[in-house]
């Protein structure tokens, strides 16, 4: 794998939005099952807000979804690298309610049953780098967003160090805030953490139910892709 970060590859857009405002914030919460287990999306108007997968049931994705809304209020600065304070918010996880996919387009340029169709193809090894799905911030703290949205320039199949992260967002003595901010990133594989590795190559931590050996097959699973997509290229297909 490459382990570098591509400053060719674009942004994508930050999206912001109040999670407790109604008017913005995450109304619906879908469940869906994929070959990497049960997946969950919250989201609304302004995007997706929370993500959950590898899970046994589609209540336990729907519940860790919704828990990942409540985490994302509490993240805070750990580093020097962070200042100011911290607002709290209440989440409406609560008052979301499960709805059809198809019946979903929260804006013009989100479409949850189209993002379905893509969490799917993923999970099956499908090439995505979901960098045009808009992605609801809510109140997360200024560090917390440069860190997850440097994270979404890191392409398909490639990764990168915390250490190099760091230095991409403009706080090169800041990798350990870097891993926290990672580990209480609410929108995984759309916010890729898990192509976000330690020093040596080794796989480093992470938070979603599997832990580390997910984060290997993810990798596992995009290092495949890669090669798929590039010998079709080869072939002309």
């Amino acid at each position: 794998m490459n382990r570098t970060l591509n400053p060719n590859q674009p942004h994508a857009p930050a999206h912001g939005a109040d999670v407790g405002d109604p008017q913005g914030g995450p109304s619906f919460v879908v469940a869906f099952e994929t070959e990497l287990g049960w997946m969950a999306i919250c989201g609304g108007v302004r995007g997706i807000a929370a993500l959950s997968f590898g899970h046994r049931s589609a209540e336990a994705a729907r519940r860790s979804a919704a828990e990942s809304l409540r985490c994302v209020s509490s993240v805070r600065r750990r580093s020097a690298a962070e200042s100011g304070p911290t607002r709290q918010r209440t989440s409406r996880a609560e008052l979301m309610r499960e709805i059809p996919a198809d019946a979903l387009s929260p804006g013009p340029h989100f479409n949850a049953n189209r993002l379905i169709e893509r969490l799917q193809a993923f999970a099956r090894g499908t090439p995505d780098d979901f960098f045009d799905v808009p992605v609801d911030f809510g109140r997360a703290t200024d560090f917390a967003r440069r860190v997850w949205t440097g994270c979404r320039s890191i392409g398909y199949g490639t990764v990168a160090t915390y250490a190099e992260l760091a230095l991409r967002v403009g706080a090169p003595r800041a990798a350990r805030a870097v891993g926290n901010a990672l580990a209480a990133n609410p929108v995984p594989l759309i916010i890729p953490c898990h192509r976000v590795i330690a020093r040596g190559g080794q796989i480093g931590r992470y938070s979603a139910p599997g832990g580390p050996l997910m984060k290997r097959r993810l990798l596992e699973l995009e290092a495949a892709g890669t090669a798929t997509a590039r010998a079709k290229g080869r072939d002309g297909g």
